[in-house]
């Protein structure tokens, strides 16, 4: 922790490239300049088992799916970067389970797709026009879309996160 920011930090290939900054906020940042591509957090003891490995997109649900399963968990940071992370751990643990626990980002505008006058973040999840924007195909999953693609691409499995598409609060 740093001036009441956590500092998380980002290797690649077991080296230091870069530190994220989650304020108390929840807000959260890169060093400018500094890389993300392929980079990771691994939340691991000395005597971890390597034949499952947890991966997550977030600082947050890594910490929450390291102290519920006590799996060795690799943050990824975002799901544009689960297929890096998915090829490295992939590539360093051939014959491990690899299990990909995909944020569920199901009220998420494609960005061409938001109607005008709409704040997003202003809408609860029970409200009747997400599942219109469902069907008429305006919403994207990225989380889900990105997870299920590292599956599929590096032999991994999927766990999504169980959020009802009409949970109020979107959490």
């Amino acid at each position: 922790v740093h001036n009441g920011n956590l500092l998380v930090p980002m290797y690649a290939e077991k080296k230091l490239f870069n530190l994220q900054t989650i304020d108390e906020d929840g807000g959260k940042l890169f060093k400018k300049g500094g890389r993300k591509k392929g980079c990771y957090y691994p939340m691991r003891g000395e005597t971890d088992d390597k034949s499952r490995i947890a991966v997550v997109e977030g600082f947050a649900t890594g910490a929450t799916i390291r102290e519920l399963t006590g799996l060795l968990t690799v943050v990824a940071f975002d799901a544009g970067n689960l297929e890096y992370v998915c090829e490295y751990l992939r590539t360093e643990n051939p014959e491990s389970q690899i299990i990909i626990f995909a944020d569920n980002d199901q009220w998420t505008f494609r960005n061409i797709n938001i109607p005008d006058g709409i704040k997003p973040k202003e809408i609860s999840g029970d409200d009747a026009r997400w599942k219109q924007w469902r069907n008429d195909g305006r919403l994207i999953n990225t989380g889900i879309e990105k997870a299920t693609l590292c599956a599929k691409k590096f032999n991994c499995n999927v766990i999504p996160a169980d959020i009802h598409e009409d949970d109020k609060n979107k959490n």
